[in-house]
């Protein structure tokens, strides 16, 4: 979501041209498109690697694009360069092309692109390097990526990001990316679905007109259109929304919807109208009408409101009570950084599991664009941010364990209920839990039968120099009559990127009077920075509980 400390506004690729007709000052205007080059974090060395180029309010700004000149440096050389020459004239509120290149013959590890980019515009010649944004200070040249040579297969699993905003989301200070540049981005970071979660309040607007809104939801019917287009056997694109939705004290919060046939409107913080603050639904609203139709997640839900979006917007955090009294499974706790929101996130859901709910987390980023860096508006008029690792398009996933061979986003929507997964954006892992000669996975409720036996957890952990050099394996046990979870540490010495590893549980679940759950957390490290893995939770009942 937005920076505690220093919170910034908005958090999409930054819409350069909206000025205030008041006060009409914007440090980062310019007579020109929003022109930008965006990678995928990560790719495989031995499949083409997608350049995106993205040009928006051309049709306001016409430019002709003449050449592009890419450049792949590692350690300050250049391992890499080709020339594209494009002579196109682009008159159109949307464009993009996808480049693609050959880099099979470069090193596996980290290297950064940087993109010159060569057009004509109110009657100059100008270029830009990897946007045409205007920032304070750029010393930024060049985009970081990472190459490596395999990857975990996604035969029987779900691998993808709950929370993405695409060009549907587009107002007066930011804009996402196209469909199909988001579905080649995450194809190649290894996903194969993605929930299209775009702002109910700018879903509802006219094509040309992002401030004033369209009683015949056009821009809506086309994303649900386009997103079942671009589904197919190997990756499901769900459309869905962000929904502007009021918690029980009449705050405003946002819940992901996926699936969901009907529009759903939220404006109330959408800032179209700074004097209207009024939702339509509530949450109870919203769930009362789902009957089963589609995916309902509360969006990051117990990260701290700025105190500037509190009284301006009117917006609120979810309590436990949204998430309980409304039967909510599933909650959206990583978004795209692990920060104090996440911690907070973390802690919440332990205080459910200690209470004895039965509740699961995933994952999202909340990119809106934003493949390999994080572009945004941090002061309106005045200051754009540009960070790394924040928000990144499928940095942190979610991986669902698939029940059967049927590749659909019903199948999906129901293991992803049941707790059948894991957040990661290190280690993958596969886990078989047995019990009593049965087999589990996580979200199963195992009864236990008081004749002390064990339950044997066997893992096998994919890693990668990307994904990390395991550093230790976590069991975290929570005790729900003691409300208290301990946690069984298992650190690892070696240098290790690939690890089977055996558990037996049985003397820490002896109390035949506490109810508990496990749930799994996977370290590696990075080049200093720590990576993770973190599963849902296996319930162990006593019979005459259950």
């Amino acid at each position: 979501m937005k920076n505690l400390l220093i919170p910034t506004f908005f958090c999409l690729y930054p819409e350069i041209h909206y000025r205030l007709k008041i006060f009409p000052f914007s440090f980062y205007f310019k007579k020109e498109p929003e022109i930008l080059i965006d990678i995928p974090h990560k790719s495989l060395r031995n499949k083409l690697f997608p350049v995106f180029l993205i040009i928006k309010a051309a049709d306001k700004y016409n430019v002709h694009l003449r050449k592009l000149e890419i450049v792949i440096k590692k350690n300050n050389q250049i391992i890499f360069s080709k020339n594209f020459s494009l002579e196109k004239f682009i008159n159109q509120p949307y464009f993009h092309q996808i480049f693609h290149l050959n880099l099979q013959n470069l090193e596996e590890g980290a290297s950064q692109l940087a993109a010159k980019i060569f057009y004509e515009v109110n009657g100059k010649e100008k270029s830009c390097i990897n946007d045409n944004f205007r920032y304070f200070f750029r010393k930024h040249e060049s985009l970081p990526f990472y190459l490596n040579d395999q990857e975990f297969k996604t035969d029987e699993y779900y691998i993808g990001d709950f929370h993405t905003h695409s060009s549907y989301t587009a107002d007066q200070v930011e804009f996402g990316a196209p469909l199909p540049c988001i579905k080649e981005a995450l194809k190649s970071v290894n996903a194969n679905f993605v929930l299209i979660t775009d702002h109910s309040y700018d879903l509802d607007d006219y094509e040309d007109n992002y401030l004033k809104n369209d009683p015949n939801l056009i821009k809506f019917g086309k994303m649900k259109k386009e997103t079942k287009s671009l589904s197919d056997d190997n990756f499901l694109m769900i459309n869905g929304e962000e929904l502007s939705a009021l918690n029980s004290k009449g705050r405003i919060i946002h819940f992901l919807l996926a699936g969901n046939e009907k529009f759903y409107e939220g404006k109330g913080d959408g800032a179209e109208n700074w004097l209207d603050k009024s939702c339509k639904y509530s949450i109870k609203d919203v769930v009362k009408e789902c009957q089963g139709k589609f995916l309902m997640v509360p969006a990051h839900p117990f990260v701290p409101v700025p105190i500037f979006q509190y009284f301006l917007l009117k917006r609120g955090s979810w309590s436990q009570a949204d998430i309980l009294d409304n039967g909510l499974k599933l909650i959206q706790i990583l978004n795209g950084e692990n920060n104090l929101g996440f911690q907070l996130g973390l802690e919440n859901w332990k205080q459910l599991l200690l209470a004895g709910k039965q509740v699961f987390i995933c994952a999202g980023n909340d990119s809106h664009g934003n493949f390999t860096v994080f572009r945004q508006i941090e002061i309106p008029m005045i200051k754009l941010a540009y960070q790394e690792n924040r928000e990144i398009l499928g940095y942190y996933k979610t991986v669902i364990k698939r029940d059967n061979k049927n590749f659909s986003k019903e199948n999906l929507f129901k293991q992803a209920q049941k707790g059948a997964s894991y957040i990661t954006n290190g280690p993958f892992l596969e886990a078989k839990i047995y019990y009593s000669g049965k087999d589990y996975y996580f979200g199963d409720s195992i009864c236990l039968n008081g004749n002390e036996e064990s339950i044997i957890f066997e893992l096998e952990i994919f890693s990668s120099k990307f994904r990390g050099e395991i550093k230790k394996i976590s069991f975290h046990l929570g005790k729900i009559a003691e409300k208290k979870e301990i946690i069984l540490e298992n650190k690892i010495a070696e240098v290790q990127y690939n690890l089977e590893f055996r558990r037996e549980i049985k003397e820490e679940i002896s109390n035949n009077n506490s109810d508990y759950y496990i749930y799994l957390r996977i370290d590696s490290n990075y080049q200093g920075i720590n990576k993770f893995a973190t599963s849902n939770p296996v319930f162990l009942r006593f019979s005459e509980k259950t």
